[in-house]
């Protein structure tokens, strides 16, 4: 039999195990079904940093119980949680990627897992301060994914918070922003979220590349499919368009 144990409470569940859950952003995870829960009751249980471990039970063939606890220390993401039909509720817990934890290991003599999240909790939290898009670029990782924004309803009371999407950093554009699964960054999103790149200088020389959802700024130069456009107007506002398809309103071939 098995069980999960939150404080003294020890409740039967299915464990599964995902290596790279596609729910999570591709994090491992451990799926956890519960057969008679409240999903309100689900809610306030399974939140990020939860202290939880797995208890497996078996008995012998002498009729001794076995009991065996293994803390799951790691997995202090919470992610999805379902209500399903049968009246079971499914939550999932993730754990950190090495690449979100890597800064943290650079910058600092670490002693453990647990230490290098809690750290990073900490950088996590104060990256939203850092102004520059270039410095933000450094800590790309420290920034939270667009869907586990999307999964906590995450309101940004001011324009420029920083995400990360499809391994891409952006940032809002306007104030009271909520995150909201029908809104994915990309095309028709312009209004919404600029796409954050790479420093280039803009230059013949070392063009910026364009991949949509950018504004782009008159007398630089950027680069898309190979071929080389000069900026004759701001755009103001991030564009989508292909380069090509803005010639002679915002660019032109040099």
């Amino acid at each position: 039999m098995t069980y999960i144990k939150i404080g003294e409470r020890k409740i039967p569940a299915e464990i599964e195990i995902r290596r790279e859950d596609a729910f999570m952003d591709k994090r491992e995870t451990r799926t956890i079904k519960i057969a008679d829960m409240p999903f309100d009751e689900a809610k306030e249980l399974f939140i990020n940093g939860l202290e939880w471990s797995v208890i497996n039970e078996h008995t012998d063939e002498e009729g001794n119980l076995h009991s065996e606890e293994t803390v799951m220390a790691d997995f202090i993401i919470a992610g999805p949680l379902t209500d399903n039909r049968d009246g079971s509720i499914t939550a999932k817990m993730g754990k950190f990627k090495t690449e979100e934890l890597q800064e943290i290991a650079v910058a600092t003599e670490v002693k453990s897992y647990s230490e290098a999240v809690a750290m990073r909790e900490i950088f996590r939290k104060t990256a939203q301060f850092v102004e520059d898009d270039s410095e933000a670029l450094v800590i790309k990782n420290l920034y939270p994914g667009w869907a586990t924004l999307v999964i906590e309803g995450k309101t940004a009371e001011k324009a420029g918070f920083k995400f990360r999407y499809d391994d891409v950093l952006y940032k809002t554009l306007q104030n009271n922003y909520r995150f909201a699964q029908e809104y994915v960054p990309g095309e028709g999103t312009e209004s919404l979220f600029a796409r954050i790149d790479e420093t280039h200088a803009g230059t013949i020389e070392d063009p910026i590349p364009y991949y949509g959802n950018m504004a782009l700024e008159n007398g630089k130069y950027y680069s898309e499919d190979g071929i080389i456009y000069l900026c004759a107007r701001d755009t103001v506002n991030p564009v989508y368009n292909s380069l090509a398809d803005l010639i002679g309103n915002y660019v032109e071939v040099v």
